[in-house]
């Protein structure tokens, strides 16, 4: 962790991006599970909010790189695959127990459990069917923790580690979107044909992209990524505008994740780290405060996404069928997390 924190204050980008992602995604599920999607104001809000997915996925692969490209590769690689296996775990460990001691028929996004056969049900979550169960997007980050030592591998060992990243970014969107493959076990798990959301091999794409821009120095370069991307999102997105073939907004193209959902999180991305560098630039009090908790709270994103859904779930469980209580439940709990989490920091740096 000493490593971690270290390499953090240097180059804070990833920090707050993955805070930026950790509130877009609460802010989703609030909308979502506190019946608010359905009024115009809030469902054209989310549309913003739906790239800090892809940032959750990228932020992976870009703090893997930043935090390991020097270290012992033995010791980054128990590292990496201690904590993958451990993110999987939780997944499990969360589903099962909800399965056995949650109604199901209490949440609008679990009707596919009907609770009269758990054994069935129980398969389905153990061979990762039950594409409705909270948390899903643990299981792709844990697996991609689990084969960042290949890539990091690939990184030390080659002699043009940028080209290298890139042409394995190339092969496997020339696998996700121009050829296709037979169906059968394991295609079907690392593309989710019928099962969890968040594909490995389509959710690869954001990952290496995190890699490579982090390579290439994430905001060093914004000058030219932003324009590039942004030119990318205007071709892509004006050809479904004009084609009428699908909608330009972003949550059309999530699942399956398709191409310009990742052109157009990648502009997004950057229009963000130039707000977060106006911010560090304006050097007032307000916005100092506001980047600290912005970094903690990327800093925390995993503890504060397990909490948050362990506040939607018992929301539901004990207070259904009022779904607009987890307006209240969810900001009382992670707030709550916050403050003492920052309290038991402060008292750490005084015992230093």
């Amino acid at each position: 962790m000493e490593e971690i924190k270290e390499k953090k204050k240097r180059q804070p980008y990833i920090s707050y991006l993955k805070g930026f992602a950790i509130v877009a995604v609460m802010l989703i599920h609030l909308i979502d599970w506190g019946s608010l999607s359905g009024i115009k104001f809030f469902s054209y809000f989310k549309e913003f909010l739906h790239p800090s997915v892809m940032f959750f996925v990228s932020m992976v692969g870009a703090l893997m790189y930043y935090v390991y490209k020097d270290a012992d590769f033995k010791k980054a690689t128990f590292k990496l695959t201690k904590k993958g296996i451990q993110v999987i775990g939780i997944y499990y460990l969360y589903s099962v127990i909800k399965l056995f001691v949650f109604n199901f028929q209490k949440q609008p996004y679990f009707s596919y459990f009907n609770g009269s056969n758990r054994f069935h049900d129980l398969i389905n979550i153990l061979t990762l069917k039950a594409s409705d169960v909270p948390l899903v997007i643990l299981f792709t980050l844990g697996i991609f923790m689990i084969i960042s030592p290949l890539f990091l591998f690939i990184i030390k060992k080659s002699k043009y580690p940028k080209i290298s990243i890139l042409l394995i970014l190339f092969v496997v969107i020339l696998l996700n979107y121009f050829i296709v493959l037979p169906h059968n076990l394991i295609t079907n798990i690392l593309y989710s044909n019928g099962f969890v959301f968040q594909s490995v091999m389509l959710w690869m794409t954001p990952y290496l992209s995190g890699i490579l821009l982090t390579m290439i120095g994430l905001e060093k370069r914004k000058n030219i990524i932003l324009p590039f991307f942004g030119a990318m999102t205007v071709l892509i997105g004006g050809f479904y505008y004009l084609s009428k073939t699908m909608s330009i907004l972003p949550s059309w193209h999530m699942y399956p994740l398709d191409l310009y959902y990742v052109v157009f999180s990648i502009f997004f991305m950057y229009v963000v780290i130039y707000i977060f560098e106006f911010l560090e630039n304006i050097g007032k009090n307000w916005s100092n405060k506001f980047l600290e908790v912005t970094k903690f709270l990327g800093e925390n994103t995993f503890s504060i996404y397990v909490f948050h859904w362990v506040a939607i779930d018992l929301t539901y469980w004990l207070f259904s069928p009022k779904e607009w209580v987890v307006l209240i439940t969810v900001p009382i709990t992670v707030f709550a997390f916050i403050l003492i989490k920052f309290k038991t920091r402060s008292k750490l740096v005084v015992v230093k």
